[in-house]
């Protein structure tokens, strides 16, 4: 996942903590990897970081991104999948 987050401003600070919960434990899969640009803000970073250890790599501008992968390799990935919905199900 790469973007901003749009965390930043200090009265989003209350969607931080939630927003990070989604992304680390109620998204399966959680993404590989995170990359939160600079309207993310420091704080929604270090949680990121926190949460997510190397999967979260902060970037932004000049920043080159590589994404590779395959048609076979797609075939085995099931679609997400949010956990608390799941288990109401």
């Amino acid at each position: 996942m790469v973007g901003g987050l749009h965390l930043a401003p200090w009265d989003f600070a209350s969607r931080i903590e939630p927003t990070v919960r989604f992304l680390s434990e109620e998204l399966v899969p959680a993404p590989a990897y995170v990359l939160p640009m600079h309207c993310t803000g420091f704080h929604a970073k270090v949680e990121l970081e926190h949460a997510l250890g190397d999967g979260c790599v902060p970037a932004g501008v000049g920043i080159k991104v590589e994404v590779a992968g395959s048609e076979e390799e797609d075939k085995r990935l099931s679609p997400p999948r949010i956990k608390s919905i799941s288990r109401a199900l």
